[in-house]
C-alpha cells in the first residue's frame, strides 16, 4: 500500500511539474502576443496608408494625363460641339484629334 501511495504522489509530482510548464509557455508566448499584435496593427496601417496614398497619386496622374488628351483633342469650344452634335451643318471643321500615342515627342508631351 505504501509503495502504491508513492508511486502516485511521485506520478502526480510529475503531473504539476508538466502543468507547471504549459503554464510558463503559456505565459511567455502571450508576452510575445502582447508585444507582437499592436506591432504588427501598426506595420498594417502604415502600409495600408502607403498604398491608399500611391493609388491617389496614381489617379491624379491618369486624371491629368486624360485631361491634357482631352485638351489635345478638343482644340477649340467648336470642335466640342461637332463630336457632340451640338453644331449647325458642316463636317468637322478645325477639329483635330490626337492621334499619336503619348510618349516622348508625342503633340500633347510636347504641350505638358
Amino acid at each position: 500500500m505504501r509503495a502504491a501511495d508513492e508511486a502516485t504522489k511521485i506520478i502526480a509530482e510529475e503531473f504539476d511539474h508538466r502543468d507547471e510548464a504549459v503554464m510558463k509557455g503559456a505565459i511567455r508566448s502571450a508576452h510575445v502576443q502582447q508585444v507582437a499584435v499592436p506591432f504588427a496593427i501598426v506595420v498594417t496601417g502604415i502600409m495600408t496608408l502607403w498604398f491608399v496614398i500611391a493609388a491617389q497619386r496614381r489617379l491624379t496622374a491618369k486624371l491629368e494625363a486624360d485631361r491634357k488628351i482631352a485638351e489635345g483633342e478638343f482644340a477649340s469650344p467648336e470642335c466640342a460641339r461637332q463630336l457632340f452634335g451640338w453644331h449647325h451643318g458642316g463636317g468637322r471643321r478645325g477639329c483635330h484629334r490626337l492621334r499619336e500615342p503619348l510618349g516622348r515627342g508625342s503633340i500633347a508631351h510636347r504641350r505638358a
